[in-house]
């Protein structure tokens, strides 16, 4: 009998720690660190960018995570000639350092504080509601100096993704249907950066989010070995003048976020075409 419920014990303190380790958003309090690397190609150049940055989780209730994006450092590929007068001035910087064939550009703590603070993310599963993002830019770009960031009036990248929470529902636990359509109202919206002669901009759509499961993982990264589960999301615009994407994203449940995401969009007729990597490299506590 002791050995029954001994074992009983076991299944039942194995089952809880599952439970608790089947996260859909990150626990408040954590820090997870990206690195996000972006390729535009056109007809004649290429240009990769991109930037280190963390999401500082303020809130999470389980359903939705909320809290601050510090900035940390800016990628570049100075191998593009595209990029000659921003490298120039990148390499002057004392702590700026190579990796991966990139040139990483450190951000002073006190600027990603001031930027962090103007910043704001939500989380709800593998779906980014929110995205506020001050770049850190200086705010004229045509001024002397060797400085090449600055918190003073940003440039402020504001993206929202509000979709039908009872089609999301119905693919939650990820997994629990192989696929899902969801309704989204998405907008973007520019603001700050006057002083470069930047104009204000916001753009609404309607778009329909295709989600297919495509099972499980497994992920090593700097940041760690996941277990994940694999999504792809095609996301189509309601406009034919608007291009759509394919998003595809491993998502850990024990750590309730993204690990890492691809997304490609869809070049418009004679256009560039942009695809960004984004890839889990910390995190805390």
């Amino acid at each position: 009998m002791r050995l029954l419920l001994a074992m009983l014990a076991l299944c039942v303190s194995t089952a809880a720690v599952r439970a608790e380790e089947a996260r859909l958003t990150p626990a408040a309090g954590s820090t997870l660190t990206y690195r996000l690397v972006a390729t535009t190609k056109s007809k004649n150049k290429t240009i990769t960018t991109g930037q280190i940055y963390s999401y500082i989780v303020a809130s999470s209730d389980g359903t939705t995570a909320e809290g601050t994006i510090k900035p940390l450092a800016l990628l570049f590929d100075c191998r593009s000639p595209a990029l000659d007068a921003v490298c120039a001035q990148a390499k002057k910087a004392p702590d700026v350092h190579e990796e991966s064939g990139l040139t990483v550009l450190p951000i002073p703590s006190e600027i990603g504080d001031k930027l962090a603070a103007q910043s704001a993310f939500r989380l709800r599963a593998f779906i980014v509601e929110l995205r506020k993002f001050p770049a850190p830019l200086p705010p004229d770009p045509k001024a002397p100096g060797d400085g090449l960031v600055s918190a003073e009036d940003p440039l402020i990248v504001t993206t929202t993704t509000q979709c039908d929470t009872a089609a999301l529902s119905e693919f939650l636990p990820i997994g629990k249907s192989p696929k899902a359509t969801l309704a989204c109202e998405t907008t973007f919206e520019r603001s700050g950066f006057a002083a470069s002669g930047v104009k204000p901009i916001k753009i609404s759509d309607t778009v329909s989010l295709e989600v297919s499961y495509l099972g499980e993982g497994r992920a090593t990264l700097a940041s760690g070995p996941w277990d994940v589960r694999r999504l792809s999301m095609k996301q189509i615009s309601s406009r034919e003048d608007r291009p759509g994407a394919v998003v595809e994203t491993q998502f850990s449940e024990k750590l309730g976020a993204a690990v890492t995401t691809r997304v490609a969009a869809d070049p418009l007729k004679g256009g560039s075409v942009t695809e960004t990597e984004t890839e889990l490299i910390a995190v805390s506590p």
